[in-house]
């Protein structure tokens, strides 16, 4: 974990002129900060919402460290002309006894000092600004892993009720079945008693006509077979014979045509009964079967809903890792971007300082302005007044040449450029573990550094 102690600016509180920091920790910490951001963006990319706020926080990171580095190099270019221009003319025009030269001179590096110490706040406000984007970002992480755990209960919820109801259906469709499979027996059997009526009434109706044409022709005999005796007393007894057999016959047939047509409308009634009844179960049947249908229809609507959250759950368990990561890596990052405020909470500290330095000679010419113009032993006071505030501007420039010399880090956020949404688990997997080797070495590295100071 990163110190800030290693990364504060020990100037404004130092009689000696001296940058006590570890500006080579510094500088590592701020790759450190671009191997972050990609780790986190790698770990986001599964979350659309959250990825685009990290790639923000790096877009950001990446332009204020231009824009830092671009001030480090004013400040040096800056204290350079202090150093190689103003401060000579200063000791030169103070030994010459040009006390306005050396007021304008002076007013100048004041004027210089105090616009550093301005830019140094606000880049460290900038820096500040940036934190409070990266902690939203920490929220936003945070807030999906809440999400995710109550998505994850909400899914063995749901997936707890619809087991129960496919187990609930399955009874139902083995009910269905049951009942579907007893009334096919049932109408099988009514069939075939449907069947057997229909016999029955066929072989009545034929016996029905049998018995009729056997009555007609023996009716037929009787009337034209004449009396043996062939007188006419004999034929008139044999006509009266035939006319009573005659209306016997019709008699018999009527009667056997009656019970005939009884017995054949019985059994057409129950060939009708039958027919009725196993068109009925047929429809029972057919229903049972919708019936079982649609309830093998939800078993199986149920099932895909329990294997869509079965996969559902299995991608939050799966994606989990990468969240806490993402949170993690964002962490780390809030920690250095709060070193970096410091460090310029201490330059800006150290250009304060230098301010004030100049305001001493800045009193003293003004106070001792008349005495200066021919005093030699006032003018060599000056000088020496004002040489313990050059160094501070000496200082200035080494740390900022150390600065420059160790910074880097800004070619780690090309995978801003990159195509790396598209990449598969794996890859991304494969790139986090060299990420975390590479910060694993700087770590050790800088931690080396800070400790030799």
């Amino acid at each position: 974990m990163f110190m800030d102690s290693y990364l504060v600016l020990m100037l404004a509180m130092q009689s000696v002129v001296k940058f006590d920091v570890p500006l080579k920790a510094l500088c590592e910490a701020q790759r450190s900060a671009a191997m972050y951001l990609e780790a986190a963006y790698l770990n986001a990319v599964e979350f659309p919402d959250m990825a685009s706020m990290v790639r923000m926080n790096a877009v950001r990171c990446r332009a204020q460290q231009q824009e830092a580095t671009a001030l480090v190099v004013k400040f040096r270019n800056t204290s350079r002309d202090v150093l190689d221009t103003l401060m000579p003319n200063i000791r030169e025009a103070a030994m010459e006894g040009d006390s306005d030269l050396v007021q304008a001179n002076v007013e100048l590096a004041i004027e210089w000092a105090l616009e550093m110490e301005k830019d140094c706040e606000k880049t460290k406000e900038n820096y500040r600004t940036i934190a409070l984007e990266v902690n939203k970002s920490i929220a936003k992480a945070s807030s999906k892993k809440v999400e995710r755990e109550k998505r994850k209960e909400q899914i063995e919820s749901e997936r707890k009720e619809l087991k129960d109801i496919k187990d609930v259906k399955a009874q139902h469709e083995k009910k269905f079945q049951m009942k579907s499979d007893a009334l096919q027996k049932e109408v099988e059997s009514l069939r075939q008693r449907r069947d057997k009526l229909r016999a029955q009434s066929d072989k009545l109706a034929k016996k029905e006509e049998e018995e009729r044409s056997g009555d007609l022709f023996q009716m037929f005999v009787d009337i034209v077979t004449p009396d043996s005796s062939g007188s006419e007393a004999g034929v008139f007894d044999t006509v009266v014979g035939a006319a009573g057999k005659v209306l016997g016959s019709l008699s018999k047939l009527v009667g056997i045509k009656s019970e005939a047509e009884k017995a054949a409308e019985k059994a057409a009634g129950r060939t009708d009964a039958a027919q009725a009844e196993l068109m009925e179960n047929q429809r029972r049947v057919e229903e049972l079967m919708q019936e079982v249908t649609k309830t093998q229809l939800e078993i199986a609507q149920h099932d895909a809903q329990i294997r869509h959250l079965e996969i559902e759950d299995m991608e939050i368990t799966e994606q989990a890792p990468f969240l806490q990561a993402a949170s993690d890596n964002l962490g780390k990052v809030d920690r250095i971007l709060a070193m970096c405020t410091n460090f310029w909470s201490s330059i800006g500290a150290a250009c304060q300082k230098m301010k004030k330095q100049m305001d001493v000679p800045r009193v003293f010419v003004n106070t001792k302005k008349k005495a200066m113009i021919d005093d030699k032993e006032m003018q060599k006071k000056f000088v020496k007044i004002f040489d313990k505030g050059a160094k501070y501007w000496e200082a200035f420039v080494a740390i900022t040449d150390e600065y420059l010399q160790e910074e880097g880090g800004l070619e780690l956020y090309n995978f801003l450029d990159g195509k790396v949404d598209f990449v598969s688990r794996t890859q991304r997997k494969d790139r986090l573990e060299v990420l975390n080797s590479s910060i694993a070495a700087l770590t050790a590295k800088y931690a080396l550094t800070a400790g030799s100071h």
